[in-house]
């Protein structure tokens, strides 16, 4: 549910702050997964915007949710604004580690929160460090086993195992996702996306 997956992140966000000033990067604009994620963030936000406790200075898309950009978007921002930036949504991890880059080179990491999505390695290492705030995490283990599932009925000819809403017309499931930090992040190496030794590392 690429909406929850957003709302989580502006919740998190508002949770963390929650009056200052916010600046919000988007996904690649031609990704539609971007636009959900989006509106999901911007609907949290909405009623600490509202009421005046928070001030969206801007928006803009990562071209290819590269770092890279994320990085230079946020250097210009920071320059623009005088560094008078209380929190960044960042729409997954990568575009987050360009963003922290800038805030570090104004030494500003770790006093800036910082969202994020996919619950890379990397970023589990800042969530740790306490650079990055969080990372939402679509567990793969039901991923792989509700796929798994739902193609054994349909090749059996079997109604769906769960409910399904329709998505474009076509059938869908959606899982819930899960909103990492550092309180719970040892749950990563439970559902085995992390090993206990990259864990140790981090």
């Amino acid at each position: 549910d690429n909406v929850k997956v957003g709302q989580m992140q502006g919740e998190a966000l508002m949770q963390a702050l929650p009056k200052g000033n916010v600046y919000v990067l988007k996904g690649d604009p031609g990704d539609n997964n971007a636009k959900l994620f989006n509106a999901g963030a911007m609907k949290a936000m909405a009623p600490y915007v509202e009421k005046g406790d928070i001030k969206i200075l801007g928006e803009q898309s990562v071209k290819d949710w590269l770092p890279a950009n994320a990085l230079q978007i946020t250097e210009n921002v920071l320059t623009q604004f005088q560094n008078k930036i209380d929190g960044v949504l960042a729409p997954n991890d990568g575009t987050a580690g360009g963003v922290i880059q800038a805030l570090a080179g104004q030494k500003m990491a770790g006093k800036v929160p910082v969202t994020g999505q996919d619950a890379e390695l990397a970023a589990c290492k800042r969530i740790i460090a306490g650079t990055q705030l969080m990372t939402v995490y679509k567990s793969l283990n039901k991923l792989a086993t509700e796929s798994a599932k739902m193609t054994v009925a349909l090749v059996k000819g079997e109604n769906l195992p769960h409910p399904t809403v329709k998505n474009e017309g076509v059938d869908t499931m959606q899982l819930e996702p899960i909103n990492v930090t550092k309180e719970n992040i040892d749950l990563l190496v439970k559902d085995g996306l992390l090993k206990k030794s990259d864990f140790a590392k981090l």
